[in-house]
C-alpha cells in the first residue's frame, strides 16, 4: 500500500485527504444477519505540471519548429527568385 500511494503521490497527483468508513447493514429480509461494507474516499489532485511537461512544452516546440521551416523556405524562395532575377538583368 505504501509504494501505491507513493507512486500516485510524485508522479501526477497530489494526495489531498483520505477517509475510511464502516457501515454496519441490517437488511430487512435477513434481520440476524449484519453485513460490514468499507467505505474509502480518496481525495486527489492533479499537478500541472503533467499538462506542461508533455502536453504544452512539445506542441509549443512543435508550432515553433513549423514556423522557422516555413519560413525559411519563404526566405529560401524569395532568395532564388532574387538570384534569376539578377541574372536575367
Amino acid at each position: 500500500m505504501e509504494c501505491v500511494l507513493y507512486c500516485v503521490c510524485e508522479a501526477i497527483w497530489r494526495l489531498l485527504a483520505t477517509k475510511v468508513r464502516k457501515l454496519d447493514l441490517i437488511y430487512q429480509l435477513e434481520k440476524d444477519i449484519v453485513y460490514s461494507e468499507v467505505e474509502y474516499t480518496i481525495y486527489l489532485e492533479r499537478k500541472p505540471t503533467y499538462y506542461i511537461i508533455n502536453i504544452i512544452l512539445p506542441c509549443s516546440l512543435l508550432v515553433i519548429v513549423s514556423l522557422l521551416v516555413s519560413h525559411s523556405r519563404v526566405v529560401f524562395i524569395y532568395i532564388i527568385i532574387f538570384k534569376l532575377i539578377y541574372k536575367a538583368t
